[in-house]
């Protein structure tokens, strides 16, 4: 399962220069991303055919029928 790793957290940040986000904070924020991939996959293993488990194409397809407001 992937997970993201603090350093990765803080490259990221300071990309986008959020750089009140330290060292510690990095480490809440990775391991709060790894929990909500690991909640996402779990859910994703039993779930319905829908919009998070459709194939790329197919979830795009979904996505611009809901923006488009004739359909």
């Amino acid at each position: 399962m992937p997970q993201i790793d603090a350093d990765t957290v803080l490259a990221l940040a300071r990309a986008q220069g959020q750089h009140w986000i330290d060292a510690a904070a990095a480490e809440r924020i990775a391991a709060g991303a790894t929990a909500a991939i690991a909640a996402v996959s779990a859910t994703l293993r039993d779930a319905e055919p829908g919009l998070l488990t459709a194939e790329s194409a197919a979830f795009l397809a979904v996505l611009e029928s809901l923006a488009d407001p004739s359909r």
